[in-house]
């Protein structure tokens, strides 16, 4: 009986350290160096365009054309539907799982304008 706990206890701690272990290499993980630079790839089952990203203090000047009157920016209806997100974590870690929920829940679209 005691060897069945001994393997069984051997056999969890095991299992628990294997759980614990990742196969991302440190020079490929994101961080606070270099998460501005992340780009993700869109799931094959999906054939959504990516949403416009812009990042503080970068060039926002394709939002809206002097030339032709135009944007980017899609308005559903007569609303201009605007998502302000504040706080919540590191490099909006709530944020980045507010606007996950939504994409899975299919209300993402709802949403013109999204700032986090």
């Amino acid at each position: 009986m005691k060897s069945l706990k001994t393997t069984l206890a051997v056999v969890s701690l095991s299992l628990l350290v294997t759980a614990c272990s990742t196969p991302h290499k440190l020079d490929k993980r994101v961080d606070a160096h270099n998460y501005t630079q992340v780009t993700l790839p869109m799931e094959s089952s999906t054939q959504e365009a990516e949403p416009l990203r812009t990042w503080l203090g970068e060039d926002i000047s394709y939002l809206y054309s002097e030339d032709n009157h135009t944007t980017p920016i899609r308005v559903n209806g007569d609303q201009l539907n605007v998502l302000v997100l504040s706080g919540g974590g590191a490099k909006g870690s709530f944020g980045a799982g507010v606007i996950k929920g939504l994409h899975d829940s299919n209300t993402l679209p709802d949403y013109s304008i999204i700032l986090a």
